[in-house]
């Protein structure tokens, strides 16, 4: 939704909305796929069926790099839930019966 609710500011959104969701999924796939397989290569098999934080246990910086990263992803989720939320209500005021209710 991120990408649909800044359409408006894009020079072609018809083009540029596919091609960056297109891309955003690749890159996903690329990272979660590297990251299964370092994980599947380097981890004993007890640990990954008994323990689910199990990359608090592996990370460098005794977890904080993982909490750290979990922070920055629920802020950048807010973050283009407030924003998409704010021009969903600026166009609901101009082009529906919110605006002719508040005039």
């Amino acid at each position: 939704m991120a990408g649909a609710n800044v359409s408006g500011e894009l020079k072609d959104p018809g083009k540029a909305i596919p091609n960056g969701t297109l891309k955003a999924c690749l890159t996903t796939f690329i990272i979660y796929t590297v990251l299964f397989l370092l994980t599947s290569l380097t981890c004993d098999m007890v640990l990954l069926q008994h323990d689910c934080l199990y990359m608090m246990i592996v990370d460098l910086g005794h977890g904080y790099i993982t909490l750290i990263g979990a922070l920055v992803v629920t802020f950048c989720a807010c973050l283009s839930a407030l924003i998409g939320a704010a021009r969903v209500v600026e166009v609901s005021y101009f082009f529906c019966e919110i605006g002719q209710c508040l005039k």
